[in-house]
């Protein structure tokens, strides 16, 4: 049985706005490079990009799950909602757990959650043919991606302020347009329901569809293991199943999804209305 339906049901009876449940995710979290799915010790990552190779790097080793993707989304939408050099994102780690996932905290999240914001604050991304030459001298902390500030206030070990100033790389990736609107509510569902992979699916739809130069696009299974390289490594059928039922779970909250998965061909892609439509690109 699916978990926290309530979320399902508020998305078909309320609008994101009215919520209060617009937020943003960067362009260069979806087409660029994907973050892991599951815990890995892998501190790099190589990308192919559509003109260059690109490796994403932290000295922690890279951040993944559903916390590091719901994370990224509130940065994207505090800096494009705010055009302070620095801010304040909650006054605790259990206040930034309950935002992230619109529940109150448990018992063990409180590491894995510091864990996950302390890796993401130290991101860095570099072209391959500049890191393979320079990589063993590099000072990571000067190439950082989101922030150029990691400050994490703690009483007793409690987190107690989390201040979080933007690189300016981040800022404009994010402010000229580098990131789309999605709704919190529907990353919530997938997270209450550990289907990290659906959410990638839900982000990657809510601009693809939408910004189709043609009627409709099919992505062939190979295709579709190069966007998607986190599960690549699946068998075929196994692979199929996962992007059957992340697609699935996708519709269940993007209704104005227009998009079928064909056995013997792969993912069908027809132009869409967006789920969360643009009002006022400078207030959400």
């Amino acid at each position: 049985m699916l978990k926290d339906w309530h979320l399902v049901e508020r998305i078909e009876s309320t609008s994101a706005y009215e919520d209060n449940s617009v937020v943003m995710y960067p362009r260069i979290f979806t087409d660029l490079f994907l973050l892991p799915l599951q815990s890995t010790n892998v501190k790099e990552k190589l990308s192919n990009g559509m003109f260059s190779q690109v490796i994403i790097y932290s000295p922690d080793g890279l951040t993944h799950g559903y916390y590091a993707r719901l994370l990224i989304v509130i940065l994207t939408t505090q800096v494009r909602k705010n055009t302070c050099n620095e801010f304040r994102l909650e006054k605790s780690i259990s206040a930034l757990y309950k935002r992230c996932t619109g529940r109150n905290m448990g018992g063990g999240s409180q590491a894995i959650l510091e864990s996950v914001l302390e890796k993401i604050y130290t991101l860095s991304v570099y072209q391959h043919e500049n890191i393979k030459a320079k990589f063993a001298g590099l000072d990571i902390r000067k190439s950082l991606l989101i922030t150029e500030h990691l400050c994490i206030k703690k009483n007793n070990e409690k987190m107690t302020d989390v201040v979080f100033k933007p690189s300016d790389s981040f800022k404009n990736l994010v402010q000229v347009g580098g990131a789309h609107p999605i709704d919190m509510r529907a990353l919530q569902f997938f997270r209450a329901n550990r289907t990290v992979f659906a959410l990638d699916l839900y982000i990657y739809l809510t601009r693809k569809a939408v910004h189709l130069k043609t009627s409709s696009k099919l992505l062939n299974w190979e295709l579709l293991k190069s966007i998607f390289p986190n599960i690549a490594h699946l068998k075929a059928c196994i692979f199929k199943q996962r992007i059957k039922c992340a697609l699935m779970l996708v519709k269940l909250v993007y209704l104005e999804l227009n998009a079928e998965v064909i056995d013997n061909k792969g993912l069908l892609i027809k132009k869409s209305q967006p789920h969360v439509k643009w009002i006022n690109r400078n207030n959400l």
